[in-house]
């Protein structure tokens, strides 16, 4: 059996998570090293399809100690573009990287952490588990009915609609994934039918600006949260053409055909939920309520002048009443693409609580477990807890932890 390597503190992941904690951790002297079980930013390259785009502007691609300094700070990166930044992240802050090390098990032991991987095992004062909020696609019930005759892949599977055979595709799941993968599949010539559950709207620009500055500069993505959100999807956004409105009423007019929520398989025949237009309307109420709580912010605080402007013409008509049942054959669906969201799976962590989602007990990214601390998760201590430029701010407050062993 090899000996354990100790070591101070270990992280978990080698995305811009794992990276900005290595940047906080050299800043304070700790001895660590990153383990990444395949590369650097590895579902930037491997999990992502072709046309994707950074959801925000370039100058929002930054990372602790490593500002945008590009040419083009109001274009959309792709996804090699954000593998080429963390890339040279790694490289800036010299970043003590162990690529191709698979963490399979961690457990307390006595004082310490024993942290077992497909190399040699570790012995740690300290975990970091920076694995990011996509660590699982999940998927429906009813997707295990679907006949072998159909081709399913998942949003993360996707690269482009050369990889799907002849035919519709049906895509499930109306957030940020699956309307950019339908928008995808149209201007690639393809027929696409979207299954539509709850989502939400929310402006691309206001004013002159890109929505995030405004949220960013009225401190509504650093105020903290006390619990996670339940059940709240995120506000759907894109960067494909230089970043516009996400409206599905686009999609009709692109000649989409809309649906409810997939809701049963029996045989070849689809049932769908009613909900399609009423879904619709709550996205639409979520994206005025979203603008009313900007604009009255932005009075409040003098920042604008004028009137509110008056909001976007829709893109495109409403869909047509929805089928409430559709027969695979009789549609000529090929393939099905599941977009239907991700989660956390914390099973090799053999300390610590869980909630009933697999979700950490934790606070500022402290767990309930001396020395076990989690980062870039959803709404880990805000909005900004999962944002590219926004989790250097918990990395540096949990090192501050570390090092101080206070709240």
């Amino acid at each position: 059996m090899a000996a354990e390597e100790r070591i101070d503190t270990i992280v978990i992941g080698g995305g811009q998570s794992g990276l900005s904690m290595s940047y906080h951790l050299r800043n304070a002297d700790v001895d660590h090293v990153v383990l990444e079980r395949f590369r650097l930013g590895e579902r930037w390259r491997s999990e992502r399809w072709d046309s994707l785009r950074f959801q925000f502007p370039n100058r929002y691609v930054r990372l602790p100690g490593f500002e945008y300094r590009g040419t083009a700070p109001e274009e959309f990166s792709d996804a090699p573009g954000i593998v080429d930044v963390i890339e040279r992240y790694a490289r800036h802050i010299n970043a003590p990287v162990r690529s191709g090390i698979n963490v399979s098990s961690v457990q307390r032991i006595g004082d310490a952490f024993s942290v077992q991987t497909n190399s040699f095992p570790y012995r740690a004062n300290n975990v970091i588990v920076a694995t990011g909020p996509y660590q699982k696609t999940l998927i429906p019930p009813v997707a295990r009915f679907l006949p072998a005759s159909v081709a399913q892949l998942t949003a993360s599977s996707y690269t482009n609609g050369d990889v799907l055979p002849d035919g519709v595709v049906l895509v499930v799941g109306a957030g940020g994934s699956g309307v950019q993968i339908a928008e995808d599949l149209m201007a690639d010539g393809r027929e696409v039918v979207l299954s539509v559950s709850n989502h939400r709207r929310t402006p691309r620009r206001y004013r002159g600006r890109d929505v995030m500055d405004w949220f960013e500069e009225l401190g509504f993505t650093h105020q903290p949260v006390a619990a996670r959100p339940r059940g709240e999807n995120a506000p759907l956004l894109t960067g494909v053409n230089g970043g516009y409105e996400v409206d599905l009423r686009r999609l009709v007019a692109g000649g989409a055909t809309l649906v409810g929520r997939l809701e049963g398989v029996d045989g070849t025949k689809l049932t769908f939920g009613d909900r399609l237009f009423a879904d619709m309307a709550e996205a639409e109420d979520a994206y005025r309520e979203s603008v009313e709580r900007l604009e009255a912010a932005l009075i409040e605080r003098r920042l604008v002048d004028g009137p509110a402007p008056p909001p976007p013409e829709p893109p495109g008509p409403m869909p047509d009443e929805p089928p409430l049942a559709m027969d695979l054959v009789d549609a000529r669906i090929g393939s099905v693409i599941r977009a239907t969201g991700y989660g956390v799976d914390f099973s090799w962590i053999h300390c610590g609580e869980y909630d009933d989602e697999g979700y950490p007990v934790q606070s500022k990214g402290v767990s309930t477990v001396p020395g076990l601390y989690f980062l870039g998760l959803y709404f880990l201590t805000s909005a900004r807890s999962s944002f590219f430029w926004g989790v250097g701010d918990d990395a540096e407050s949990i090192v501050g932890h570390m090092t101080t062993k206070t709240p």
